[in-house]
């Protein structure tokens, strides 16, 4: 089964962003509790309006983080288009989405939905875990679209996206880790970051719960997924590892695997 994962926006603290742990190997799609990617950020921006999230684009892009992915979706009440397509606009070149950014289309009088759903596709078993992705899709008109994958690749590492951006294949995810296995900020702590940690780091703006700091892989069930991960402090009933976290597992291992 495929499906087309992205959050819908209702929206843990790493103090110095350059702490590191060993990595560890892993066999087919097992977690390793020991992985720890410190080219990856997760941003967690919870329930932030378009005006805040334009706050946080223009903090990263000053501190010259490597690239911004935005995986996230607003209410239509939401009137703050302007102000973000403006940050969007000025830090263009640091920016990949989940999707079309339509940034000379908005209405704001109309409540313009600003981010529309998808594409980070990702194929589930029978049994409904996730376990496969690709790098294009297809649309009903049977055109061939990049995934969000394959839009962080073209900025971040343009060799490998080379090798994979005609590839309509499907791949075993990898899974390096959860949550805890990236460096994590809630959209909160910003200010207790160091301003130069950030520099040349990939980050992921995308939903992971409601709370600031926790010790689970999920707090509930936005955008949360079954992966093989489960056995690690879930119960098998529950999601356990949100999209963005999937994405940052998926972009992980094709950086690290081909460094090697």
């Amino acid at each position: 089964m495929r499906i087309i994962a992205s959050i819908i926006i209702s929206c843990t603290l790493i103090i110095i962003l350059s702490s590191c742990r060993t990595s560890t190997k892993t066999k087919d799609n097992h977690l390793s509790i020991n992985y720890t990617d410190t080219t990856i950020v997760l941003l967690n921006v919870d329930t932030l309006n378009k005006s805040e999230i334009a706050g946080i684009i223009k903090y990263l892009s000053d501190n010259n983080v490597s690239l911004i992915a935005l995986n996230v979706s607003f209410e239509e009440t939401d009137k703050s288009d302007s102000v973000l397509v403006n940050q969007i606009k000025a830090s263009q070149s640091k920016i990949v989405a989940s999707c079309d950014l339509e940034l000379d289309n908005v209405d704001v009088n109309s409540y313009y939905k600003f981010l529309e759903f998808g594409p980070a596709v990702l194929y589930t078993d029978k049994l409904g875990i996730v376990t496969n992705f690709s790098f294009l899709y297809q649309t009903e008109n049977n055109k061939w679209v990049e995934s969000f994958y394959l839009k962080i690749l073209k900025s971040t590492r343009e060799d490998i996206y080379d090798k994979y951006h005609a590839d309509s294949n499907t791949y075993k995810i990898n899974f390096l880790g959860n949550r805890h296995s990236f460096l994590n900020v809630h959209h909160s702590q910003l200010n207790n970051t160091i301003s130069s940690a950030w520099k040349d780091k990939i980050v992921l703006l995308g939903y992971l719960g409601p709370k600031e700091t926790t010790m689970f892989p999920v707090d509930d069930d936005i955008d949360a997924f079954f992966t093989p991960t489960s056995r690690f402090n879930v119960p098998q009933n529950k999601p356990n590892m949100y999209g963005t976290v999937i994405t940052a597992n998926i972009i992980s291992w094709l950086i690290n695997s081909r460094d090697k």
